[in-house]
């Protein structure tokens, strides 16, 4: 009998978009079990994410930006049963071309100032909720009532469970993929992690602290800092030793990303957000105050001079602001100042709290997925 073929492809925009890809692939694998050959195409944060994991029949080095597609991708996406595309416009058209349609997931409907223009060029258009998503879709019917109606599906998302019954004496601290097609906030990155690692010279009841993030950022870190307390720890971890990591530590610092909020509510990990990187992050650390209760948080409204950047503003816009904050906070010394004693508050608690929800959260968004596709290529069949 032959395979059911996926491909799945993730733009490398942080970590984020990775994951989705391996979610809604795992489920995938779930379902089908050995009728499915899946594949994945990514480069950079997205190749590095998938690349570790188990998920995957195969894994090949692709970029929507390369002009020309080899003859081995174009093969492998004429011939295969479903085309899953998270949050890459650019290869949307890329596919089009070739006269197939891609299921196209979009974690960001809801933050754009432009509607995509190709949604017709899609088979599917899956908008994972998110608040004010469901307003942009209505507005967005209004203006294109012809065009192909997105669908909204829960947020998507993996955690583990098995927390263990324990005096946790370890913090994380992840920043996700941080790299970008449009550039890597590494001063910002650098400035915070100095100033968490002075803040714990004087703390003893901490045995490790993690640092995690994307490895290409990572290495830029170990270069650029020197000095480090011992206790902190920076490197790269697949996603499964990661959640392994998550459940076993005393509380996770964290940017305000895609899916890391959703992985440690569900893994009921108290957990504290701290500096936004990119745009996308300053709109999701105001999201998330509507969506949870016990909702700690750093934000760029505490330092003088500094703001979360507001919405409906042009993406490239955005980022190059960000990455302007991260490189004026590097050498603010006041601001780092404030920082370090925020976080010692933090450090210093007996207690934390998990985060819990405003609103009804459901994270099932990734199975979802895979069940309204596979009844299409069965009834298809």
């Amino acid at each position: 009998m032959r395979k059911i073929t996926i491909v799945i492809q993730a733009i490398p925009f942080c970590f984020g978009p990775g994951a989705q890809a391996l979610a809604i692939g795992n489920q995938l694998r779930i379902l089908l079990g050995k009728k499915l050959k899946l594949i994945a195409l990514g480069t950079d944060t997205t190749y590095e994410f998938l690349n570790k994991s188990k998920t995957f029949d195969k894994i090949h080095k692709y970029s929507s930006k390369e002009k020309n597609m080899s003859k081995e991708i174009k093969s492998l996406l004429l011939s295969a049963d479903k085309i899953i595309c998270i949050g890459d416009f650019k290869f949307i058209n890329k596919v089009h071309a070739l006269g197939r349609k891609v299921e196209f997931v979009d974690p960001l409907f809801w933050i754009w100032d432009k509607f995509p223009s190709n949604i017709n060029y899609c088979n599917k258009y899956y908008a994972v909720d998110f608040p004010g998503v469901k307003e942009c879709i209505k507005e967005y019917n209004k203006k294109f009532p012809k065009n192909l109606i997105p669908i909204i599906v829960n947020q998507i998302c993996e955690y583990d469970l098995r927390r263990k019954k324990e005096n946790y004496d370890t913090v994380i601290v992840q920043f996700g993929g941080i790299q970008n097609p449009m550039g890597i906030n590494i001063d910002l990155i650098i400035a915070m992690i100095e100033e968490i690692s002075n803040s714990i010279k004087k703390i003893q009841n901490l045995n490790k602290v993690l640092i995690r993030g994307g490895s290409k950022a990572m290495n830029i870190v170990r270069s650029r800092i020197k000095n480090l307390d011992q206790r902190i720890k920076i490197g790269t971890s697949n996603h499964e030793d990661f959640l392994k990591e998550l459940s076993s530590c005393k509380v996770l610092l964290t940017v305000p990303g895609m899916s890391i909020a959703y992985e440690a509510f569900a893994s009921k990990i108290p957990l504290i957000f701290i500096l936004p990187l990119n745009y996308s992050q300053h709109r999701q650390m105001v999201a998330y105050k509507k969506i949870f209760k016990n909702f700690e948080y750093i934000s760029w409204e505490d330092f003088r001079g500094y703001r979360t950047l507001p919405e409906q503003i042009p993406e490239k816009q955005a980022i190059n602001k960000s990455i302007e904050f991260g490189k004026r906070f590097f050498a603010d010394s006041k601001a780092r100042t404030k920082f370090r004693k925020k976080v010692t508050r933090f450090f210093t608690r007996k207690r934390y709290r998990p985060l819990t929800e405003k609103i009804k959260i459901k994270i099932d968004g990734a199975e979802e997925i895979a069940k309204d596709l596979i009844k299409e290529i069965f009834s298809s069949r």
